[in-house]
């Protein structure tokens, strides 16, 4: 270990090196270097994994960087005031301010704004400087503000808003706020079933022992967007109740990409016909971009019967080719109740298996085990935490910690665990794909 000196040296110049390796990867990639003053959201490039990396990088060692040259007292205050920040975006994202925006480069001024969104001029006003401080919006002139690419995510047909909206308001409100109660009541706080969670502690009087879907179900609206703004969406009160919830995990998959399922997995080596099974598939799953990549396979979706409804109507507006050919196939079902479709070459699961605590992992992986052949091939795609949060470069991962420990008193794990999860379940551990923000574990059914 060098000097301190030497130590905030050797960061400065990851810094250094990792910025100009992100601007080469949207150089070599054809795209514009972004810029905060551009009046659309950045092009990428198609495989973003470099990207990411270097991101990952600058990310870190940034943090590491001002954290260790900042007064610890001044840290800590300043991670308290985050929901500020917070409140203020969540304001943006439901009132709109971004589609009042939309098309207008040269600013609209913050009376108009107001008139536009119903909220107190003066109070506005100091919700958009606040954000505009922090690079979202633009001030074009005094108070007149401007969209820019981080305040244009915040668009209503933009699925980022969807999940800014769930994140800061519904989350906040039954969960975050709670958490420390809910670990200190004797009831709640050494249990791990999901109905004892900080969300369910959250909602205890209005909905004793009940989990965040049972929130849903009760309250149809919550989680609606301000209009509809998708053909698929189907009229029944689970499914808006559900509605904000499956955008913002569209959201989530921008933000973290599908690209590496998509590109690094090596669908193209599988031979015609290749049958896939993508358990839990959600509306806007990744299958529709494996379909539309990869002639070769052949996809089965299987989710509560609400959701493959609206995925049904999605396919059938979005890429009604995929049925035509007889590509695609749905099969309702309970992955807590039901066995999977059998026989499937694969079976593909994505960010399901961290919102269930180990006992319930393991019976989702059961059932599908239920149903799979001894060829075929299981795929876990989820968070992967690190076996410990710094890296050899002693660069702390600022991927490392994402927990729906919350929610559902589950949450994301190690390698370790999901070798141990998968033997319980009857499945032996093949490797690990590595996408950057997210990994695929590959196991096979253990038949020893």
């Amino acid at each position: 270990m060098g000097s301190a000196k030497e130590v905030l040296r050797s960061l400065v110049s990851l810094i250094s090196s990792a910025t100009e390796d992100a601007i080469r990867e949207y150089e070599v990639a054809g795209c514009r270097v972004p810029s905060l003053d551009g009046p659309t959201e950045p092009q990428l490039p198609t495989d973003t994994t470099a990207l990411k990396r270097a991101l990952r990088t600058l990310e870190g060692a940034f943090h590491q960087l001002i954290i260790t040259l900042t007064p610890p007292a001044t840290t800590m205050f300043t991670r308290v005031l985050v929901n500020n920040d917070v409140a203020c975006i969540e304001v943006a994202a439901k009132s709109g301010i971004a589609d009042v925006l939309y098309g207008i480069p040269e600013g609209v001024y913050v009376s108009e704004i107001a008139a536009q969104t119903g909220l107190h001029e003066g109070k506005l006003l100091k919700v958009i400087h606040t954000l505009a401080a922090t690079h979202c919006f633009r001030e074009t002139a005094p108070q007149t503000f401007a969209n820019n690419p981080l305040s244009l995510t915040l668009r209503n047909s933009n699925d980022t808003s969807a999940l800014v909206i769930f994140r800061s308001s519904e989350m906040d409100k039954c969960a975050v706020f709670n958490f420390h109660d809910s670990l200190v009541d004797p009831e709640y706080g050494h249990s791990l079933d999901p109905r004892r969670s900080a969300w369910s502690w959250g909602i205890k009087e209005e909905m004793p022992d009940s989990t965040l879907f049972d929130f849903f179900a009760k309250h149809p609206k919550s989680f609606q967007v301000r209009k509809q703004v998708y053909p698929w969406d189907v009229n029944c009160s689970h499914a808006l109740g559900m509605q904000r919830f499956h955008r913002a995990m569209t959201g989530i998959s921008t933000i973290t990409g599908i690209d590496g399922i998509i590109n690094q997995f090596p669908w193209w080596e599988f031979p015609q016909g290749t049958t896939v099974c993508d358990v839990a598939s959600g509306v806007r799953s990744v299958s529709i971009e494996l379909a539309r990549k990869y002639p070769n396979l052949r996809l089965t979706l299987q989710d509560l019967p609400p959701v493959i409804a609206q995925a049904q109507q999605l396919w059938a507006a979005e890429y009604p080719l995929a049925n035509a050919e007889k590509r695609v196939n749905d099969v309702p079902f309970d992955f807590f109740k039901n066995e999977a479709v059998h026989g499937q070459d694969i079976y593909y699961i994505r960010q399901a298996i961290h919102n269930w605590a180990d006992d319930d992992a393991v019976k989702i992986l059961k059932n599908i085990r239920a149903g799979a052949k001894p060829s075929s091939r299981i795929l876990s795609h989820d968070y992967i935490l690190p076996s410990g949060v710094t890296s050899a470069s002693g660069v702390v991962d600022a991927q490392a910690l994402r927990s729906m420990l919350l929610v559902l008193n589950a949450g994301e794990r190690t390698v370790e665990e999901f070798k141990t999860i998968g033997a319980r379940a009857g499945l032996r551990f093949v490797k690990v794909w590595d996408f950057l923000e997210t990994g695929l574990v590959e196991f096979v059914p253990d038949v020893a």
